[in-house]
């Protein structure tokens, strides 16, 4: 380190401001930092301007001080390079592309009732370029189970969670159906009636949860640090962008928990009421667009799930 270097981070080191501190995202090792929002106006300031250069504009003894400290701090803990020649390594573009008109969908059903026409469905999301599915089956029926799988095997989706409702006999059935199905990432079968050991297949499980016991319940402290997510929060909320759900009664939902509705797939298709309602609108909610997270340090990696509403064009958590 010299006094006419220049300071920069490694690509995969990004700082994300929050109100009261900051946060350095580590998007290869998907580690934090922690550190002063003061530190990164130094990071910030520092790729402009050489180290003599700005702390001959520092006033106090006491400043200097910390800012020695800040350099002392980036030498040890490697997260960039002091340089003479900053302009050589600008910083990552802030891009996110994806060609799918769907990513990913949550799709409920009870196999008793059969309120719409789930093969149907899943034959529109194909179409629509899906890759990620879940299926919550209710009242499960295995002959069903299997024509729906059967139905989907040669179909554009690349993975599906199976979550099944315990019925008398699956334990038998679950590990061939696993194997048949290489699409299928994992299996969660939910009211088991006893705990059941799947040791030799660690994606099959059995509970005694149900779902309304928050079996699949996602914890706000949940985070994601790699370079897909954070770029893709840069424009869009992660949790609901390009996502579809649909309640067991065909209702389609940005969220299975939320009330309102944008249509049912009995009464229209899938795309039809993508383009004909604001369904899309909470897929561009990113999170700087939010009041309650754009002073989050961690608005680019947590999983928000809260419900929002849109007010003079910024978004803000609907608590009613």
């Amino acid at each position: 380190m010299k006094e006419s270097d220049f300071y920069v981070l490694y690509s995969h080191n990004v700082a994300v401001k929050g109100k009261d501190k900051s946060a350095i995202y580590n998007l290869h090792k998907g580690k934090l930092t922690f550190v002063p929002n003061t530190l990164v106006d130094v990071v910030d300031a520092l790729r402009t301007t050489c180290i003599a250069e700005l702390r001959s504009d520092i006033a106090t003894d006491d400043d200097r001080k910390i800012f020695d400290d800040y350099l002392i701090f980036l030498e040890k803990h490697r997260l960039g390079m002091f340089i003479e020649n900053p302009e050589q390594f600008p910083p990552m573009e802030k891009i996110w592309k994806n060609p799918y008109e769907i990513i990913s969908a949550i799709t409920e059903f009870d196999c008793f009732h059969q309120h719409y026409d789930l093969t149907e469905v899943l034959m529109q999301l194909d179409q629509l370029t899906c890759n990620f599915l879940e299926i919550r089956l209710y009242n499960t029926d295995l002959d069903y189970m299997k024509k729906v799988l059967k139905a989907i095997y040669y179909s554009g989706i690349r993975s599906i969670n199976l979550v099944l409702e315990y019925m008398d006999g699956l334990e038998r059935e679950i590990t061939e159906i696993y194997t048949r199905n290489p699409k299928l990432e994992c299996i969660l079968v939910f009211k088991s009636q006893r705990e059941i050991d799947f040791s030799e297949i660690d994606s099959i499980k059995f509970t005694s949860l149900t779902l309304e016991d928050e079996v699949l319940h996602i914890d706000g402290d949940e985070y994601i640090i790699n370079t897909k997510y954070f770029m893709e929060a840069q424009h869009h909320h992660p949790y609901f962008n390009r996502k579809v759900v649909i309640d067991r009664f065909g209702n389609l939902k940005n969220d299975l928990s939320f009330r309102k509705i944008f249509g049912n797939v009995n009464g229209s298709e899938i795309a039809k009421l993508l383009a004909e309602t604001d369904y899309k609108d909470l897929w561009t909610a990113r999170p700087d667009n939010v009041i309650d997270y754009q002073n989050d340090p961690l608005r680019y990696c947590r999983i928000y799930t809260d419900n929002l509403k849109k007010v003079n064009g910024v978004y803000t958590v609907d608590k009613d």
